[in-house]
């Protein structure tokens, strides 16, 4: 029986969390009304400033919330402390910036959720055929 899409998403989404040590974990929200269209052109150049400023490892990815009303924000997975990360994010993108430590409960509790629980539709908050869920920053 061939793999789904979204098993083969989640298999290499936990694989990472398997490979790498996340210890941090990163939250860039826009302001709210932010259209998606906008939201992706915005997301692949903080993807290209995080690749440039930081040379170590870091999991990118895409979630949606439905806090107040449907939107989507960018969650970072880093191995070592992203140093000046919030200073550097608000001043080059409109937004918040937040970070926390990961501890390993949390850990647990993400990869239980991601294997868990349904994924969100990207494709259709974003009116694309394919939005890419993640993407790994200088891994290997």
């Amino acid at each position: 029986m061939s793999e789904t899409s979204i098993d083969k998403t989640r298999r290499r989404f936990c694989f990472l969390f398997d490979i790498y040590d996340f210890k941090y974990q990163y939250s860039f929200f826009f302001p709210d009304g932010i259209e998606p269209e906008h939201f992706i052109d915005q997301a692949t150049k903080i993807k290209r400033s995080l690749r440039r400023k930081y040379k170590q490892p870091i999991l990118v990815k895409i979630n949606l919330s439905a806090k107040r009303e449907l939107h989507a924000y960018i969650t970072m997975y880093a191995e070592q402390p992203l140093e000046g990360f919030k200073e550097f994010m608000e001043s080059r993108f409109p937004g918040v910036a937040k970070s926390r430590f990961l501890t390993p409960e949390k850990i647990e509790s993400t990869i239980s959720a991601i294997i868990n629980q349904k994924p969100h539709n990207l494709n259709s908050y974003f009116k694309k055929s394919k939005v890419n869920r993640y993407s790994m920053l200088n891994g290997v």
